[in-house]
């Protein structure tokens, strides 16, 4: 702190030096005394002083509190002095941004104390501004990068299309259809092998569980009663906490929570306010993590739903020093209120019985979801917590674990019921959310997964097929329109490839489906029907995948948009 340049604007002289005195005495420098406000601003710009300690009555037409507005703008941290200690001067100090106030008289020990105080909280918020300009500069590159790539994918699908018109021909798209086909066989095969052993005994590691919520007065209340009831005790005595984190709801959601807070006496809130709430999940889970006291920590989304043995069955998966990441079973506690619930129910079914089921059997490469993951929270911390600005910050985090070598398990002997969205126009707005999310942490993340070596080259390979998958997905979707139109003879292009080829990836969509749908359900006549429906379902995504590439290239930043639950 010593030899620290601070500027002195005081307009009584015999005051002004004495404070000169006092400070040189204390080893700092006083290059200049300013009367005015006037002269302390053109001279604060000149020299750029460590620290100015400002009078607020000063000679002339600027007054300390206006020079103090300007030459902060410079980035130099302002201290007020002033004689008079009435209410009214306080209050009108403290609606000003400065960095404390001395009273006079004062002591030499008073204002090295306040001197001090004020140069480290100013390199403090120096460095905070600093970290938050260098990240908010690198998401500015991610969004140039994640905009490159689709409209480098956008330019090329065009020329592809043109060039169909032109040669009538479809080749291309029977080869593209080959890739999600034939790795779809693959995944449905190796989910029929023998599941990878847990152990039997295990260290029941404490568990901060953290939820979420947002305007959430329709669904919180059942949510925590749920997991209020989890049976995972150690040496007889509650071994998690559940904490809610408030992020500005506007509803009854406080309320809610209060009422739950004379019930629960684990439960914990977290309120978070305005300017600070409502920038994304992401730094909403982060705050959790700074407060909670877990070794792991559970997410859930404010409408989960779970059975009390849920941490019983999932935490044998975690005794395992390798793994730092469990996912469990996504099921829709409203599947039957219409066809809409019922085809995500089966979405995730299949997602979770064959897809993730196949991919915890080859290495450990399951993924995490919003709802119902676990995860260390060693792991978290080191990869710097969520990813605030991203779409969906479960598939970010996924990502980023994989790329240093995590291994997330699946755990399907249990499950996380949540509400399925019962209306077309918010399940579209929800999945064009999840489709950018993809693509954007596949654009951004794509040059790390090929380089990384802490996975192996199939791993690798795996992850760039899932984060495409439904862009893959589409194109099948695409695929099945234009056969249709062709059998029907209003559209006519040439089939210039292998007939097995054609017809094996026509039939490859279906086993995977059916296997998936068939272990949730245990009834062929069911399993069939579902099939038929959810093939109809999924050409919703030829028009989500449209949409989701046109906000991607429009957009000129990452928001995060919640779900709404109606909790019927």
């Amino acid at each position: 702190m010593k030899n620290l340049e601070i500027l002195v604007v005081e307009d009584e002289s015999i005051t002004a030096l004495d404070l000169k005195d006092k400070l040189e005495n204390l080893g700092y420098q006083v290059p200049q005394i300013c009367s005015t406000g006037e002269k302390a601003i053109t001279t604060a710009a000149q020299i750029h002083p460590d620290l100015v300690l400002m009078d607020i009555v000063l000679k002339g037409e600027t007054d300390g509190i206006q020079a103090a507005e300007k030459i902060q703008k410079l980035n130099i941290p302002v201290i007020y002095l002033t004689a008079y200690s009435d209410q009214q001067t306080i209050n009108k100090i403290k609606k000003q941004p400065s960095y404390g106030y001395i009273i006079k008289p004062y002591n030499e020990k008073e204002l090295q104390t306040n001197i001090e105080m004020a140069i480290q909280k100013h390199k403090k918020e120096e460095k905070t501004f600093l970290t938050a300009k260098g990240i908010i500069k690198s998401k500015k590159k991610e969004l140039i990068i994640e905009k490159s790539g689709v409209a480098l994918i956008t330019i090329g699908v065009a020329i592809l299309v043109i060039n169909s018109f032109i040669t009538k021909s479809l080749a291309w798209l029977s080869w593209l259809l080959f890739i999600p086909a034939y790795y779809g066989l693959m995944l449905t095969f190796i989910s029929i092998l023998p599941k990878r052993s847990i152990p039997q005994q295990y260290d029941k590691k404490f568990v901060s569980i953290l939820i979420p919520a947002h305007n959430e007065e329709n669904t919180i209340e059942r949510c925590v009663r749920s997991i209020a009831k989890l049976d995972y005790f150690k040496d007889n005595k509650r071994n998690f906490e559940l904490i809610v984190i408030n992020d500005g709801s506007t509803d009854q959601t406080h309320d809610i929570l209060i009422k739950l807070l004379e019930e629960f006496d684990f439960l914990k809130i977290i309120t978070r306010k305005p300017p600070r709430a409502g920038k994304g999940k992401g730094y909403v889970l982060n705050d959790g993590l700074r407060l909670c006291r877990g070794e792991v920590v559970a997410v859930f989304d404010a409408d989960a739903r779970i059975k009390p043995d849920f941490l019983e069955k999932v935490m044998p998966y975690m005794d395992d020093d390798r793994v730092d990441g469990v996912q469990v079973k996504v099921k829709m506690y409203n599947k039957n209120r219409n066809v809409l619930t019922c085809m995500q129910h089966v979405e995730f079914a299949i997602f979770g019985n064959v897809i993730l089921r196949a991919r915890d059997k080859i290495g450990g490469g399951a993924f995490l979801g919003g709802n119902g993951q676990v995860t260390t929270r060693k792991v978290i911390e080191k990869l710097g917590g969520w990813d605030g600005f991203a779409v969906t910050e479960d598939l970010n985090m996924s990502i980023k674990m994989m790329i240093e070598g995590c291994k997330i398990r699946y755990c399907g002997e249990t499950a996380v019921y949540q509400e399925a969205v019962p209306y077309w126009k918010p399940f579209f707005r929800q999945r064009v959310r999840w489709a950018m999310g993809n693509l954007e942490t596949f654009f951004v993340y794509l040059k790390q997964i090929l380089g990384t070596r802490n996975i192996p080259l199939y791993r690798r390979l795996d992850v760039i097929q899932y984060l495409s998958s439904l862009l893959f997905l589409s194109f099948v979707m695409l695929g099945y329109v234009v056969s249709i139109l062709y059998i029907a003879d209003i559209m006519i292009f040439n089939y210039t490839f292998p007939a097995i080829i054609g017809f094996l990836s026509t039939v490859a969509f279906f086993p995977a489906v059916m296997l998936g749908i068939f272990r949730d359900t245990a009834k062929i006549h069911v399993t069939i029907y579902r099939s038929i429906e959810y093939w109809a379902y999924c050409l919703y995504l030829i028009p989500l995948f449209i949409v989701a590439f046109i906000k991607l290239i429009i957009r000129k930043e990452r928001k995060w948009a919640k779900t709404y639950h109606s909790g019927d």
